[in-house]
């Protein structure tokens, strides 16, 4: 008779806990700071969202460089987030995967793009800060 009763209570705890807010943690150790933080290949090449814009009778396509902030949440450099078409907001989990605010998975090709193509999926993605840093480290020392 316990055992019933405790699962009754244990479950009833576990439906009514709010849901966790955040998505998940970021992929990458973060450097100290309060960011943002560039995101490039290991090829030191930045990452790029692209759009296209109509402006007056011709269409342009646009490349802006992409951040992560501190929650591990994609931004532009002025710290609006880069959103999907309907409106999501996307997010670098500690998996390495890019997902939504309802948690969906979105395939980094679909979102980012490399020298005008689509990201590849394979390629490794890092902070600009820590490409940096290690460079500094591997740079042979005087004396």
């Amino acid at each position: 008779m316990r055992i019933p009763f405790l699962f009754l209570i244990a479950t009833l705890c576990c439906a009514c806990s709010e849901e966790p807010v955040q998505t998940g943690s970021i992929t990458l150790t973060l450097p100290p700071g309060d960011g943002p933080w560039q995101i490039w290949t290991y090829d030191e090449q930045p990452v790029h969202w692209e759009t296209v814009e109509y402006l007056g009778k011709k269409l342009y396509k646009r490349a802006y460089s992409v951040y992560v902030d501190v929650n591990g949440r994609f931004i532009f450099n002025d710290g609006k987030p880069i959103k999907t078409y309907k409106g999501e907001s996307l997010y670098w989990i500690s998996n390495g995967e890019i997902i939504t605010d309802h948690r969906r998975v979105i395939p980094r090709e679909q979102v980012f793009s490399l020298n005008g193509k689509p990201i590849s999926p394979e390629q490794p993605l890092l902070l600009k800060e820590q490409i940096i840093s290690a460079r500094a480290e591997i740079r042979p020392r005087n004396g």
